[in-house]
């Protein structure tokens, strides 16, 4: 009983003194933008993300891949422009989240070809330098619902990496 009272009274202590922080300081912000890299490298792969919030445990994501094909490869022909993916992210631990995207293209008349979303996880690694990223896509007719409704297929796209960008 006396340790547990030593142990509460000693975290009230750090806590007032400003030194209950450093346990937080071992969560990692995912606020930032993150360049997509070759695992291992410095090397651009592809995709920019921007990650907002009004805190570190959940907010706002958006994703741009100007590599993206509007036509997805030819298997929406008439798609002729493509948005940017939107979505959110939420924290499920010190140095992990999940996250889920949404984006589409239309034909030259502006209806909606196709519905694409995005879901997986980011676990913040080397120093909260470098997101791993798993991600799965899955891709819906423009008329379909990627709430609740069934997608035409699902591509699990393994680890992706982003190096956060900083300053000089």
């Amino acid at each position: 009983m006396r340790t547990n009272l030593h142990a509460i009274a000693m975290s009230i202590v750090l806590a007032s003194l400003g030194l209950g922080s450093i346990a937080a300081a071992e969560d990692c912000s995912p606020l930032g933008t993150w360049l997509a890299v070759k695992p291992g490298t410095h090397e651009l792969a592809g995709f920019l993300s921007t990650s907002t919030g009004q805190s570190n445990n959940q907010g706002t994501l958006v994703v741009e891949n100007p590599g993206f094909g509007a036509a997805f490869g030819g298997l929406f022909p008439g798609a002729v422009d493509g948005s940017v993916d939107r979505g959110v992210w939420e924290r499920t631990g010190g140095r992990t989240f999940k996250y889920s995207l949404v984006g589409t293209a239309v034909d030259s008349s502006g209806v909606i070809i196709w519905i694409r979303k995005f879901y997986g996880t980011i676990t913040l690694i080397d120093n909260c330098e470098t997101e791993k990223i798993t991600a799965v896509m899955a891709v819906y007719q423009g008329t379909g619902d990627p709430f609740e409704g069934a997608p035409l297929f699902e591509v699990d796209l393994g680890d992706l990496y982003a190096r956060r960008l900083t300053l000089p």
